[in-house]
């Protein structure tokens, strides 16, 4: 009650626990559920077949001059190899076909970076304000392990707080779950983007939020920044590396108004990928598959430009012709390469 008390004084929401267990049964078997996502995606225009994924596999290992490494190496090391590439599969949707692009690359002993998104239907279903994981959920895990893919979360902590959950205690109980299960967890990446919370997910993390704040008001709610420290959860970085603004603009323009099929949008994604309001990526390139052969590359810092929509061909070339010392990411939905 003092607690309580003590919030509404300084303005702050009191949010519900988070609670969840293991379901007895999955709602919707993985196996079902591709198929489901290729119908999504074949009907939207953005499917591509599977061997898209393994073209640029295989021209990235026909380019000596590229140096395919984990994400977390640009994080750590200091680039002095030429051009450094990491790949990221969001798994938004599509887990079994992420966990298919995982063992193509076991093939080949490349990493990867996987990471799970806690509040997505694969992983939950809600039942009564009870979060019910899917048990097909155990399978999934162990075969990243055994493909030797790095796992991560994908923090979707400020969805949560606008349902009235506590996000923050959700983030530290499903890093513990994975981690109950093999998996390191060295890592996380933030879901989604400011233009839906009015903050990006990675500023629930001390030390990540653009000007220090401490909170953001969205929807009229009041939304709690900086509650979770990266250090105390073992975790050695986020996905974006990102460099918080000094300062949050109040004006931020066509970021916080996305418009309809935001991320096919060239205006949205310059602001998103270039101009953001919130964040510079710490990595010069990022390379994002965003429909059919359609690629994004947005070089990130002073060097600011976007080209979209490019083939496959295009993304080769640039990587061709970058010089000097350059880390360029990989963004990837597998949803995008279902077919």
């Amino acid at each position: 009650m003092i607690r309580a008390l003590l919030n509404k004084l300084r303005g702050e929401q009191e949010f519900a626990a988070y609670r969840v267990q293991m379901d007895t049964e999955p709602t919707e078997p993985f196996a079902a559920r591709v198929v489901r996502v290729q119908g999504i995606s074949e009907s939207a225009g953005t499917l591509n077949p599977f061997s898209l994924f393994e073209r640029l596999i295989e021209g990235l290992r026909a380019r000596p001059q590229l140096q395919v490494v984990p994400l977390g190496d640009f994080a750590s090391m200091p680039n002095n190899r030429g051009v450094r590439v990491a790949l990221r599969f969001d798994l938004d949707d599509d887990p079994a076909t992420g966990l298919r692009a995982a063992r193509h690359l076991a093939r080949f002993g490349l990493p990867g970076q996987f990471f799970v998104l806690h509040t997505s239907k694969y992983y939950v279903r809600v039942v009564d304000g009870v979060r019910y994981r899917n048990p097909e959920l155990v399978d999934l895990v162990r075969g990243f392990l055994v493909a030797g893919a790095e796992l991560g979360l994908h923090v979707d902590a400020l969805a949560l707080y606008q349902q009235g959950i506590d996000g923050a205690e959700a983030v530290k109980t499903e890093i513990a779950w994975l981690r109950s299960l093999g998996a390191e967890v060295p890592s996380v990446c933030a879901h989604n983007a400011a233009c839906s919370y009015g903050a990006e997910n990675f500023e629930v993390f001390r030390e990540l939020a653009a000007g220090g704040r401490r909170s953001v008001k969205w929807n009229g709610e009041r939304l709690p920044l900086q509650v979770l420290d990266m250090d105390e959860l073992g975790l050695r970085y986020e996905a974006n590396l990102p460099l918080p603004r000094a300062k949050v603009p109040a004006q931020t323009g066509v970021f916080f108004e996305p418009p309809p099929d935001a991320v096919r949008d060239p205006e949205w994604l310059r602001a998103y990928l270039i101009e953001h309001p919130v964040f510079e990526r710490g990595y010069e390139v990022s390379v994002w598959l965003l429909g059919a052969d359609q690629w994004a590359i947005a070089r990130h810092g002073e060097d600011g430009a976007l080209e979209w929509p490019v083939d496959l061909d295009r993304v080769f070339e640039f990587l061709t012709d970058l010089d000097g010392a350059r880390d360029v990411v990989f963004v990837l939905h597998p949803e995008y390469f279902a077919g």
